[in-house]
């Protein structure tokens, strides 16, 4: 079976996804740390990613958001990056472009092995990895 790669080069805004022509999805959105956005720009700026990069999705794609989880410097996290409400905004932005959300290691025998998964910096941050898999329905 042959595979599409797509390589991307240059600046590119990720809001501009082209409708069902990627199969994957893997990000590290700014958090708000070291950039200058105020807390509603930065959630207008998940709400559009998560909406481009639902529907850019091609049948039983994946989606992979890395989140700032906890911070072990005291700095108040923004809201928009909780994973709960990230993923609250995967599952109406997939209903509203008619495609469902499905998370494959909820299928797997061990617990320890379901999402969402951690990734720790022992002197910053905590981060929830949150895996996705999108389908056309």
């Amino acid at each position: 079976m042959a595979e599409a790669r797509a390589s991307v080069k240059g600046d590119h805004d990720a809001r501009q996804i082209e409708r069902d022509s990627v199969d994957a999805i893997i990000c590290d959105p700014p958090y708000g740390f070291n950039t200058m956005e105020e807390q509603g720009e930065l959630a207008n700026l998940y709400s559009e990613f998560i909406g481009a990069a639902i529907a850019g999705l091609r049948h039983r794609g994946h989606l992979i958001i890395c989140l700032p989880g906890e911070s072990y410097t005291g700095r108040d996290l923004p809201y928009c990056t909780n994973s709960g409400l990230v993923t609250n905004q995967v599952l109406i932005k997939a209903r509203a472009v008619n495609k469902r959300i499905y998370v494959l290691a909820r299928s797997l025998p061990s617990r320890l092995l379901a999402p969402p998964y951690y990734w720790e910096s022992e002197r910053a941050l905590r981060r929830t990895i949150l895996h996705f898999r999108v389908e056309s329905v």
